[in-house]
């Protein structure tokens, strides 16, 4: 697996019958750098989703399967709903709905660490465009070769080996 040994860490950890909590400190934050291009942005995220087919923890798999398949139905139900206007105010209420829990989460976080109103103004464009991410990401992170560290791998239904590329 090109990546993934703090998930996997953390994975045996919890199988050893030890919890894992939230810190709610200050100095328990992390600061990262955004990745510097939406190619490396992109490239990170596939690197990413190509380590859930390895997850042996069970509830590891149950909320990252529930997360992307909450996401994939509701893009395909408003997908749909363009072609059957019947489905086009379930869609739009299931959006809505959608929308209204994850600006809550943002909101319950921003309590902790500080977010600057001007992020608010972009949130519902952000929540668009990651919301259409979430979908595709996982079926793309399927097929797709994971390039870590100027090395290939070839990723194809979890199935992993390293590309003499």
């Amino acid at each position: 697996i090109p990546s993934g040994d703090d998930v996997f860490l953390l994975h045996e950890y919890m199988k050893q019958g030890n919890k894992v909590r939230f810190i709610f400190e200050k100095g328990s934050i992390v600061l990262v750098n955004p990745a510097n291009s939406w190619k490396t942005f992109l490239l990170q995220r596939l690197r990413w989703v190509s380590k859930v087919p390895h997850y042996r923890q069970i509830t590891a798999m149950f909320y990252s399967w529930l997360f992307y398949l909450v996401h994939l139905s509701l893009l395909v139900l408003f997908l749909i709903s363009f072609i059957y206007s019947e489905h086009t105010l379930l869609s739009s209420l299931l959006l809505v709905l959608k929308f209204l829990v994850d600006i809550s989460f943002l909101f319950a976080g921003s309590r902790f660490i500080k977010i600057s109103w001007k992020y608010w103004l972009f949130f519902p464009f952000v929540w668009l465009i990651y919301f259409v991410y979430l979908s595709i990401i996982p079926i793309a992170g399927m097929v797709t070769p994971v390039v870590w560290k100027n090395r290939k791998w070839r990723t194809l239904y979890g199935k992993e080996k390293r590309s003499k590329n």
